[in-house]
């Protein structure tokens, strides 16, 4: 079955969530303010464990989603 990671960066949370096929797990959010590419990759490095695709959306801003691709 395809684990996926949805991932929602907002100005100031950002929320993730394992999608198993059409189960969703249990969200997560932490604020983010401030953070580069090891802050994010900290935060979500659990949650990638048998992820085989991630799915983001952010309204953060280009600054945010240089350093959350870099993650």
């Amino acid at each position: 079955m395809t684990v996926r990671l949805l991932v929602d960066v907002g100005n100031t949370r950002l929320k993730w969530a394992r999608l198993r096929g059409n189960r969703l797990g249990r969200m997560q959010a932490v604020a983010h303010a401030g953070w580069r590419a090891a802050d994010y990759r900290r935060a979500l490095a659990p949650a990638l464990r048998g992820v085989a695709a991630i799915d983001a959306a952010s309204v953060a801003g280009a600054r945010v989603d240089r350093e959350l691709a870099r993650a």
